[in-house]
């Protein structure tokens, strides 16, 4: 049978007090910690678009017709995609050509598919980034 005192002492006992912090700590540190390392991902994969996105653009200025320059633009993104880690050709998609809105400049524009990547496993946690990343480069056209 407990007595007073024996029940004072539980009220007062702190063993044990760091194991429940730790517990109510670790859950929250461990969804930082992934959403960091999520987020990351997923910029550097934006980033890796983006840079393909100029390469091609760069490259298509060699072209003297615009079908030769979308060609050469197109290529290049086909060619070179390997070579990021973060993106795969199958969810790789590029268009190229002239800018409506200015008939003096070229655009290339590259756009993957991020549901493929494996940092959606937070999704109900985190705020969600858009599955579609897309990037354009727009370069002048020679002659004008």
């Amino acid at each position: 049978m407990r007595t007073r005192s024996d029940k004072r002492n539980f009220v007062h006992d702190q063993r044990g007090s760091s194991a429940v912090e730790f517990a109510m700590v670790v859950p929250v540190l461990l969804t930082v910690l992934f959403g960091i390392s999520e987020y990351g991902v997923y910029l550097g994969a934006a980033n890796n678009v983006t840079e393909l996105a100029a390469d091609a653009a760069r490259a298509s200025v060699a072209g003297i017709t615009d079908a030769e320059r979308s060609a050469i633009a197109l290529q290049t993104i086909r060619l070179t995609a390997g070579s990021y880690p973060l993106l795969g050709t199958g969810k790789l998609t590029a268009e190229a050509g002239v800018v409506p809105e200015d008939p003096t400049e070229f655009r290339v524009v590259a756009s993957f598919d991020a549901a493929v990547m494996s940092s959606w496993g937070l999704a109900g946690i985190l705020p969600s980034l858009p599955h579609m990343i897309v990037r354009a480069a727009t370069i002048k056209r020679g002659g004008y």
